[in-house]
């Protein structure tokens, strides 16, 4: 059995897909004036905001990424939990597993998107996108989760919804 269970935010507790995709294509649009498919932006859920400009070949990713938040900000209120996901969280934490959160996200973006909700204390600790060097898909950031909450890899899973979180 597992003592220890990391979680990613968007996409695995959080219900974020749609504001997060729909904030970038109209980002995206502001930049470039091409119409992207949320299908064709879908492979940046679960990778730094950065990164994913970065494949997309975009110049400019300091003011994109800006809009992008811009955009995001608009829909932040659509953002919910997952269906039962408090539940689950409440009843891990009362078998004393021992729960905790690796995120693409940055500090301040964990902080806008997760903290509002009433489970954000049972996390302990949150790995952001700042604590690293490297991210996912590189496993930096679950090595650093590991060294600071001091548990053993053996006795760890990490739970996600992307590519990304099963590569690292």
């Amino acid at each position: 059995m597992y003592k220890n269970i990391i979680f990613d935010i968007d996409g695995t507790l959080l219900d974020s897909k749609n504001a997060i995709l729909t904030s970038l294509r109209d980002a995206l649009y502001d930049e470039t004036k091409h119409e992207y498919s949320l299908s064709e932006l879908y492979f940046s859920f679960g990778i730094t905001g950065d990164a994913a400009l970065r494949q997309l070949k975009i110049k400019n990713i300091k003011g994109v990424g800006i809009r992008w938040i811009d955009y995001y900000k608009k829909h932040i209120a659509d953002i919910k939990l997952f269906d039962g996901i408090e539940e689950v969280i409440k009843k891990l934490y009362s078998m004393n597993i021992y729960i905790g959160i690796v995120t693409s996200k940055y500090d301040i973006e964990f902080k806008n998107d997760f903290l509002r909700f009433d489970i954000s204390k049972y996390f302990k600790p949150v790995i952001c996108a700042e604590d690293t060097e490297k991210h996912k898909p590189d496993p930096d950031p679950i090595l650093k989760f590991i060294e600071v909450a001091k548990i053993k890899k053996s006795e760890t899973i990490y739970i996600g919804d992307a590519v990304y979180d099963m590569l690292c």
